[in-house]
């Protein structure tokens, strides 16, 4: 027989393991994940899994286990020049979910250098693709519902952390040929 305490623990466990399953489906539903979720997706694993209020002691240890992990495998994940320049580029994300301020500063005027050098070799012809993609939500649990929150929250408060919109520099919005040539 069950215990109502080893219920608890099960609905405990049941409900912290909601956001790590919901990462998971993700991850497999799609052919292909974009580089440029990496960054937000391990943001928002850790942001639900740490905030989630279990009622027993086995809670806390499975959350502080979690945790753990999360930071020996995603603790150098915004170092990583290609997934941050995919974020920073991903009109969803830019700067939002950005912990190290050093990393996301790195980028910022690693990218700035780069259109600038671009513009300098490139003529003024141009051409734009659009990626018309799609996400699948999870069923259950969906893993990026503080998303429209973050952004509106983001927007209407600039924090210390550069949360906010990326500027580009005015001579980066004229066309170029050679903005293809960038490849991540």
């Amino acid at each position: 027989m069950v215990s109502a305490k080893e219920i608890q623990d099960i609905s405990d466990i049941i409900d912290i393991l909601r956001p790590v399953e919901a990462a998971t489906k993700e991850l497999c539903a799609q052919k292909y994940v974009t580089t440029s979720m990496v960054i937000p997706m391990v943001y928002i694993l850790q942001k639900n899994v740490s905030e989630f209020k279990p009622k027993q002691e086995m809670g806390l240890q499975l959350i502080a286990a979690i945790i753990l992990q999360c930071d020996k495998y995603f603790s150098t994940v915004e170092s990583c020049s290609l997934l941050c320049m995919a974020t920073v580029l991903d009109p969803r994300f830019k700067k939002l979910y950005f912990n190290d301020p050093l990393a996301l500063s790195n980028m910022l005027r690693y990218i700035s250098n780069e259109i600038k050098h671009t513009q300098t070799l490139s003529s003024s012809e141009s051409s734009s693709d659009t990626d018309n993609t799609t996400l699948e939500e999870p069923q259950a649990f969906n893993l990026w519902q503080d998303h429209a929150k973050f952004v509106q929250q983001s927007t209407s408060h600039k924090s210390h952390r550069g949360r906010g919109q990326l500027l580009i520099p005015r001579e980066a919005k004229k066309p170029s040929s050679n903005l293809q040539k960038l490849r991540l």
